[in-house]
């Protein structure tokens, strides 16, 4: 009796045990990408986007919970400024525990070859509103531009460590540049994003900034998020839209909030699908016209959707490809046919690679289709 409780014992922490593992693997696998805004202009349309949303609020901030293409998604209402910014975002990580932060909105412009509706992807991020000032006497006056920046610190394992700014994730801005051809607003640029309480207006002032710090434009919430995101060891991309440009002597324009949102929806739906993404086994096979293929890139399936590569898979049609970088997409001939395929679109880049969805693929060329968990075949 005593050996038949203890198994009946055992058996069930051995089934709580896998209960709870699964339910931490399911955790994991559901952990959201958060993407940020301080005004309702700046995250509006997000929530919009967003499937069976649930809105959340702790204290000041709040929050809408649910997916965009299957990704789970929290976007956050930061509300104005470096207090508010860090706040929100903590809050993010502590009870949202995000794999990955978007801190998006509107800006000023720094960089005078940048215009209004320009977006800058954040390859850092930096505090430039904190300074120390060298001694003068009463009466000798003050000289902003003679101030001398500080970096931020921050206590990593026991030491604190200096950092000149917070670098972007690679990988975020290889995704975000990904579709950059469909922003059709003004461009899509690198840069680095200054925050501060400030709104300058300046030239002067913009003018050493941009010289001194390579500040491309000025907001007041990234670097905020940005440090906290790193305190946590956790993924960070700032992407600012110009609103105004002191420079260019553009004012202010409120559709950069929406322009900022379409554009930032384009990059979410390229993140969901490089999350749903998995590689297929080697043993899986291609055929074009009776022969098999020995691709050099891996095909891959995205929500049982198999992606092959665009031009080996052209070529061995007897097809050419031609590659336009600046639009972002391919063009293919094929006997009679002229096909273009977008990065954006039809298709999908993988490092640097353009692929396509195999029936998109078997429809455009009028080539048949055989499809199943080990092969393609793909035949006229």
């Amino acid at each position: 009796m005593i050996k038949k409780y203890f198994f009946l014992v055992f058996a069930l922490f051995f089934f709580i045990a896998l209960g709870g593992a699964n339910a931490v693997a399911a955790d994991i696998d559901a952990r959201p990408l958060v993407v940020q805004g301080a005004m309702d202009l700046e995250i509006q349309e997000l929530v919009k986007a967003l499937d069976n949303p649930k809105e959340i609020t702790f204290g000041s901030w709040t929050f809408w919970q649910g997916t965009i293409d299957n990704l789970p998604v929290v976007v956050s209402r930061t509300e104005v400024g470096i207090t508010n910014a860090a706040a929100a975002t903590l809050l993010a990580i502590e009870k949202f525990h995000p794999w990955a932060i978007i801190n998006q909105g509107t800006s000023g412009g720094h960089d005078p070859s940048l215009h209004r509706f320009d977006i800058v992807l954040g390859e850092k991020a930096i505090n430039y509103g904190k300074f120390k000032s060298n001694h003068r006497d009463y009466g000798q006056g003050t000289n902003p531009l003679e101030w001398i920046p500080e970096d931020v610190k921050l206590n990593l394992d026991g030491k604190r460590i200096s950092f000149h700014g917070f670098e972007g994730d690679q990988e975020l801005l290889k995704i975000a540049e990904s579709v950059a051809s469909s922003y059709q607003y003004g461009r899509v640029v690198r840069g680095v994003i200054g925050t501060a309480d400030e709104w300058n207006r300046e030239l002067d002032r913009i003018k050493w900034a941009h010289e001194r710090l390579g500040t491309s434009v000025e907001e007041m919430e990234t670097a905020s998020a940005a440090q906290v995101a790193r305190a946590y060891n956790i993924p960070f991309l700032g992407i600012r839209i110009l609103s105004n440009s002191e420079p260019q002597n553009e004012n202010w324009d409120p559709k950069a909030g929406a322009y900022c949102q379409e554009y930032v929806l384009q990059v979410i739906k390229a993140i969901a699908k490089t999350k749903n993404l998995q590689d297929l086994t080697p043993n899986f096979k291609v055929f074009i016209d009776g022969s098999e293929v020995n691709l050099k890139h891996t095909p891959f399936a995205i929500n049982d959707v198999v992606y092959l590569p665009v031009r080996e898979v052209f070529t061995r049609m007897g097809g050419t490809v031609a590659w336009d970088n600046e639009q972002r997409l391919a063009w293919v001939k094929l006997e009679d046919k002229d096909i273009v395929i977008k990065a954006t679109s039809e298709g999908l880049l993988r490092d640097s690679i353009l692929y396509m969805p195999v029936p998109m693929i078997a429809q455009s060329t009028d080539y048949h289709l055989i499809l199943n968990d080990y092969e393609v075949r793909l035949y006229r």
